[in-house]
């Protein structure tokens, strides 16, 4: 009989050719070796599961599951249920793990029995592999689960997870998608402490020249309702949202979400994407999603904090604001 794994690592695939080798040897070239490595083929159509298939003949660790295209949420939680390890690690198929993250992350989960997750630091890189700026997340117990209720402070691509907290808070809620990560994030340090390691553990790449408008608004209204939800719940009152598909206006409207809180979010999430853009060199990028942000949606009423992040932004992208 075939010993189960003590760590199962989870990565979903959507036409992710041109990083993925990268992002496979990053896992598989680990200093831990004890896991199993599920791969979701999301229905990619570029060539990525044949470059999947040559890791698989080459290493008995990998499995593949191919399906119909369903999104990032979905295929984290099928890969998630095919999982026998004891723990779940996230990968993405564009990022690079640090050779020694699971042997640390794995190290920290059987030495803190209680604590139910455990993700780390990150060094963003752009398309080409060009640094752009190192992320340091709080590390204490206290300060992650005061900051979630602020903003997501557990960077997804570097978490691992007790399989067994996973599965009794249901995984990720379709209706997030693509914040399907806070949420969770957000639910489970409801119940459970969780933990940031100091060390960087992933490259974290930023794809700063596919950042459209749909996906700003996707994000930024994931990000929101994820966190009036949770502002219900402390109230001790469920949110319903468990079987949800997406999020509806009558959904908005349960939670308290005004027109005016998605607007704000959006130039939120739009002002933190365009100062990413021009921290990485990228003016033209930083002024094009400042400028859909600010003349769709600058109209709205906005917090001093949030102006005083555009009156700064403004002039380095020379952007002329009406």
């Amino acid at each position: 009989m075939m010993r189960n794994p003590l760590l199962s690592v989870v990565m979903p695939v959507y036409n992710a050719a041109c990083f993925l080798e990268q992002s496979v040897k990053s896992i598989l070239g680990q200093t831990f070796g004890d896991f199993e490595f599920i791969i979701i083929d999301d229905g990619s159509t570029d060539g990525s599961l044949e470059i999947l298939q040559f890791f698989k003949e080459k290493d008995r660790r990998v499995l593949i599951c191919s399906q119909s295209h369903q999104g990032i949420a979905p295929a984290r939680n099928q890969g998630s249920r095919l999982a026998r390890g004891r723990y779940v690690a996230v990968m993405d198929a564009d990022d690079i793990s640090m050779p020694d993250r699971f042997q640390r992350q794995v190290y920290f989960l059987e030495n803190n029995p209680e604590i139910a997750l455990v993700g780390g630091a990150i060094t963003m890189i752009d398309e080409k592999g060009k640094y752009i700026r190192q992320v340091v997340y709080p590390i204490r117990i206290d300060e992650i689960k005061r900051n979630l209720l602020i903003y997501n402070c557990i960077s997804q691509p570097t978490v691992m997870m007790r399989k067994k907290v996973f599965e009794k808070l249901g995984g990720y809620r379709r209706c997030f998608d693509p914040a399907e990560d806070y949420d969770l994030w957000l639910r489970m340090s409801e119940q459970y402490p969780l933990a940031n390691l100091p060390e960087t553990l992933l490259h974290y790449r930023c794809h700063l020249g596919q950042i459209s408008q749909r996906k700003l608004e996707a994000q930024s209204l994931g990000i929101l309702t994820a966190l009036c939800a949770a502002r219900l719940r402390r109230g001790r009152v469920a949110d319903g949202l468990d079987k949800q598909r997406t999020i509806t206006p009558e959904v908005l409207k349960r939670l308290g979400i005004t027109e005016e809180m998605v607007n704000s979010a959006f130039v939120a999430t739009s002002l933190s994407w365009a100062e990413l853009a021009l921290e990485s060199g990228d003016v033209t990028n930083a002024r094009f999603i400042m400028d859909r942000a600010l003349t769709n949606r600058g109209g709205y009423a906005l917090s001093d904090a949030l102006n005083n992040r555009i009156r700064i932004i403004v002039p380095k992208i020379n952007l002329q604001v009406k």
